[in-house]
């Protein structure tokens, strides 16, 4: 039977991995051994109450998972377009690291050796604004730009006149119609034609709408 079945160290490393946040945490665990050195077991024991400290005198540290950040990172890294989304977990990123560093902060007034590492921590508080700004619920803001902005409201202007267009139509061919209300389907806004209309009358060209807008295709 080898060492860490004796002292059961197994299961303090099952522990300890349940209450590890991050993946890479969890991998340093399953590669921690026994120190064998009596200078390298000091300084971690050291660490150890250290540590200890801090969660007594302010608490858990507010830690959070970034593992999705690094992988968006490391695209970000090699030019690689980021979506909404990637760009929203980021900024998630930057606001963990933003809380841990300000946590560490507050422990440099006990004079504990840890809360100096707050000083390897950069929230890149610029980049985690602007991405805060301009990033709403995985999309990019209206207002992230004058031009989106001009341009979003063209396209809501379009889409009226669509609708507009498609209730003439209905109103207008009440017999053929399967329903009272169109509805967009991949992008393209619809009118319930029934099954039995001739085919010919599957698909109304709109001439009364800007050119960008060309037909209404029916289901």
């Amino acid at each position: 039977m080898d060492q860490e079945q004796i002292l059961e160290f197994h299961k303090v490393r099952e522990q300890w991995t349940a209450l590890a946040v991050t993946q890479a945490a969890k991998e340093q665990i399953a590669r921690a051994g026994f120190f064998m050195k009596e200078r390298e077991l000091r300084k971690q024991l050291k660490d150890t109450t250290d540590a200890k400290q801090l969660l007594e005198k302010i608490g858990m540290p507010p830690l959070s998972s970034i593992d999705e950040a690094k992988e968006i990172v490391a695209r970000a890294q090699k030019e690689g377009c980021l979506t909404p989304w990637e760009l929203e977990r980021v900024e998630k990123a930057l606001t963990a690291v933003d809380r841990l560093k300000s946590y560490l902060e507050r422990g440099k007034a006990l004079e504990n050796p840890l809360a100096y590492y707050e000083m390897d921590l950069e929230p890149e508080e610029e980049l985690r604004q602007e991405i805060y700004t301009q990033i709403r619920n995985g999309e990019v803001d209206d207002h992230a730009s004058k031009r989106l902005s001009e341009i979003r409201r063209d396209i809501g202007s379009l889409e009226e006149k669509m609708r507009q267009k498609a209730e003439q139509i209905i109103r207008s061919n009440k017999d053929a119609m399967a329903d009272q209300f169109s509805t967009f389907r991949n992008g393209r806004l619809c009118v319930p034609v029934k099954k039995n209309i001739n085919g010919k009358s599957r698909a109304a060209p709109l001439t009364n709408l800007p050119r960008e807008i060309r037909y209404l295709w029916s289901r």
